[in-house]
């Protein structure tokens, strides 16, 4: 008779037992995409705070808009870029067979000849 009743007990509770687990296991979740959502507030208050400190947007507009101050004189540098090596040349001859109409695997195929061809540094 007592193994009866919990049997029946059993069944009536276990349906609620999953259903409890299933509800605390998305609970914690949210609680750590809460805390986490939390953390990206602050940063992004902090981010907002800087922006009223005049020295930082000063900065932001040297930096990014690449603005002066009056009787400044900006200048700007334009890099030639290294020298061209040989492994430009390689380089340059792979993507000239690459633009070869043929199909994906004679693209490989090609990029894989030019680089096989390729010698070593110091030889």
């Amino acid at each position: 008779m007592l193994g009866a009743v919990l049997v029946v007990l059993a069944v009536l509770l276990a349906p609620a037992l999953r259903s409890y687990v299933g509800q605390r296991r998305d609970v914690s979740a949210l609680e750590q995409q809460v805390a986490q959502q939390r953390a990206a507030v602050k940063l992004l208050e902090r981010q907002r705070a800087a922006w009223d400190d005049p020295a930082y947007v000063t900065a932001q507009a040297r930096n990014r808009l690449k603005y002066v101050l009056p009787g400044e004189k900006a200048y700007t540098v334009i890099d030639p870029g290294p020298e061209p090596t040989t492994e430009s040349a390689s380089v340059r001859a792979a993507v000239s067979t690459a633009q070869q109409d043929r199909s994906w695997f004679g693209n490989l195929w090609g990029s894989l000849q030019v680089v096989g061809h390729e010698q070593a540094p110091g030889r």
